[in-house]
């Protein structure tokens, strides 16, 4: 994978973690090259969800280590009841975008609306990267 020359680097998650990045796991993998972090809720093949808590606490330590934190939210809208999360909180497949100004979010139109073989999407980014997507 090649954005912008970046390179994944993965975090090891399991059942313990819902298949989801914890600040704590963040920290320790944050090196000074990293930029961000990268997360799907819901998230596929595996269905997992972040609460809208869990979005928050990652965005903060996201905040902390002066990085960005982006959302994959592809499938929101295509969960079929909500649930309680593990910190006691209902999830019915919050946005990324109620946890602040500064959090990328891709979306599609693609999966919600069944448009098989479409791939039409779009994002909500930080304003002050609004030129660089532009260009």
């Amino acid at each position: 994978m090649r954005v912008y020359e970046g390179r994944p680097q993965h975090i090891p998650v399991g059942p313990e973690t819902n298949f989801q990045p914890t600040p704590a796991l963040l920290r320790q993998h944050w090196n000074a090259r990293t930029a961000g972090l990268l997360v799907a809720s819901p998230a596929n093949p595996t269905g997992t969800l972040l609460t809208l808590a869990e979005i928050k606490a990652l965005a903060e330590t996201c905040r902390e280590l002066e990085g960005h934190f982006l959302v994959d939210e592809i499938y929101h809208g295509l969960t079929y009841a909500p649930k309680e999360g593990p910190l006691g909180d209902e999830i019915d497949a919050p946005t990324a975008c109620a946890a602040g100004d500064d959090i990328w979010v891709i979306n599609s139109f693609s999966k919600y609306f069944q448009m098989t073989g479409w791939r039409l999407g779009w994002m909500v980014i930080p304003e002050a990267y609004q030129r660089d997507i532009e260009s």
